[in-house]
Order: C-alpha cells, then structure tokens, then sequence
C-alpha cells in the first residue's frame, strides 16, 4: 500500500535538515538571525508605509502631496529592500552549502573501487 507522508515524518525531516545543516554553520545561523531581525524591521517600515499612504489619501489635492508622495515612496522602497535582501542572501549561503556538500559527496565517491561504489544508491551518492 503507498502510505502518505505524515506530519511526524515532515517534522523530523525538517528538524534533521535544521540541525544538519543550518545549526552547524555559523555564517548562515547568524544570517538566520539577521534575517529575522531585519523581517521585523521590514514589518515596522511597512505599517510605516501604510501610515504614510493613508496620509497620502487624506491629502490628496493639497499643496503637500508631492512632499507626502516622496515620503510614502522611501519607506515603501526601505521596506521592500530590508524584506528581500536578507532572503537572497540567506538563500545564496543555502545554495554554498548544498553545493560543498554535493561536491564533497561525489569526491567520496569518486575514490571509490568498482564494487563499492555499484553498491551506492543514487541518494547515496548524491546527497
């Protein structure tokens, strides 16, 4: 019978990866946590943003509006770039560290004798 995945196998896979992976290297921990830190500065900036904006309605037709409009546009713009900075960089370490791993397995196998290495499976090799 095919059984389906369950919350307590997903769980597990994700605490194994967590702790294989992002626990044992210190530069993508702390950009976990300058991530973190930076995703509640970009969730500041944008109820900034939303201020800004309701202020930019009420003030539609008076003289103000372009000071107002250049107001609700640079926080708009700090928000977006504190959001999604941290996400490609943190991604960028993930994709190095996947990489080293996949190089340093196939260097393994590699060195390898005939026997041994048709005794691998394909997830073996590569992970």
């Amino acid at each position: 019978m095919n059984s389906k995945p369950s919350i307590l196998k997903y769980t597990k896979l994700v605490k194994k990866i967590v702790q294989e992976t992002i626990l044992r290297d210190t530069r993508l921990m702390l950009t976990v946590i300058f991530t973190v830190v930076l995703n509640f500065v970009a969730a500041y900036y944008t109820v900034m943003a939303t201020l800004a904006f309701s202020n930019l309605a009420n003030n539609f037709n008076t003289v103000k509006f372009f000071d107002i409009l250049k107001d609700f546009l640079r926080i708009s713009m700090i928000a977006a770039i504190v959001d999604y900075v941290p996400s490609a960089v943190f991604t960028y370490y993930l994709q190095v560290i996947w990489r080293r791993r996949f190089v340093i397995s196939l260097r393994e196998a590699l060195h390898l004798n005939h026997r041994n290495f048709n005794l691998k499976t394909p997830g073996e090799i590569q992970y």
